[in-house]
């Protein structure tokens, strides 16, 4: 008993933070005779437990509030969750609507150039003026036929005659092609 009553001031030292024995005033000591063991100014095991355990509510209060923020977070995200697939829908139908739209554009242009084209073509080829029309048409009325309408009917009658009297007519035309050939190089 005598070695644990030397070795009480060390215990209290480690324990509640003063080396005295058996009650330090500021500190206290262990057991019955003293009302206290440990403070905020005692390096004891006793005062950092205490405040291990203050840290520790301290912490479990932090990890609830942040658990509540993370519920709280994930609550609005799930919400939010069918108003996002429905923004990305109606983004997705306009991005498809804006593309045919742009495709449709650029047709349009194409055609508008090719049309533009064709007009500038027209307009720089060589063409009738109103004058040659005027002139091919006044000499078309002056032309005028050596036949009045009796004639012309009494001589459509009579190729027509010839014509039905005429037989071996695919001879007639082998025979004559040469003739044509010869023809239509002259006239070119």
């Amino acid at each position: 008993i005598s070695t644990l009553e030397k070795s009480l001031p060390f215990l209290n030292k480690q324990v509640c933070g003063a080396e005295s024995a058996p009650c330090d005033t500021m500190c206290g000591g262990p057991g019955s005779r003293c009302s206290h063991c440990g403070g905020h100014s005692c390096p004891g095991s006793v005062s950092k437990a205490k405040q291990a355990l203050e840290f520790a509510k301290e912490a479990e209060a932090k990890v609830e509030a942040k658990q509540k923020e993370a519920e709280e977070l994930l609550k609005r995200v799930r919400d939010s969750t069918p108003f996002v697939v429905s923004a990305k829908r109606e983004s997705d139908s306009a991005l498809d609507m804006v593309s045919s739209t742009a495709q449709q554009a650029n047709k349009t242009r194409q055609d508008l150039e090719h049309q533009i084209q064709e007009i500038h073509d027209f307009l720089n080829s060589e063409r009738a003026t109103p004058d040659d029309v005027r002139s091919l048409v006044e000499q078309v009325l002056n032309i005028t036929i050596p036949f009045d309408e009796k004639q012309i009917q009494e001589l459509a009658e009579k190729i027509r005659e010839k014509v039905l009297q005429t037989q071996d007519i695919d001879k007639i035309l082998e025979e004559t092609r040469g003739n044509k050939t010869t023809a239509a190089a002259l006239q070119a």
